[in-house]
């Protein structure tokens, strides 16, 4: 068993991406070698260039606020409640489009 206080992990900033910070709750370094569970709070400026992920998929799931996702041409809204799978091989993109506020996510990659 792992118990965690998110805002006691430390975080860091994938490439590509500004103005946010993730969160790694799982992964590899705790012996989790399927998947990886990361929280992210992205600030209203944050946002991520179109990139791939060739050898993992990717759940996204808005827990606050709100963000645009982009998948190949597709583009569309995510609120909270919401949730989008973005396949290995996939182009995507995100930005917070909250208004008012921060928008927090969950990832689930694998």
């Amino acid at each position: 068993m792992k118990r965690m206080t998110i805002e006691g992990l430390p975080g860091w900033i994938p490439p590509k991406h500004y103005d946010l910070l993730v969160r790694t709750l799982v992964g590899q370094p705790d012996g989790v070698n399927h998947f990886n569970v990361g929280f992210g709070r992205m600030e209203k400026s944050g946002r991520c260039d179109p990139h791939v992920h060739d050898d993992m998929e990717q759940l996204f799931i808005v827990l606050k606020g709100a963000m645009t996702m982009k998948v190949g041409k597709e583009e569309f809204l995510l609120k909270p409640g919401q949730a989008v799978l973005v396949y290995r091989g996939e182009v995507h993109a995100d930005r917070n489009v909250s208004e008012t506020e921060e928008t927090e996510y969950l990832t689930v990659t694998g």
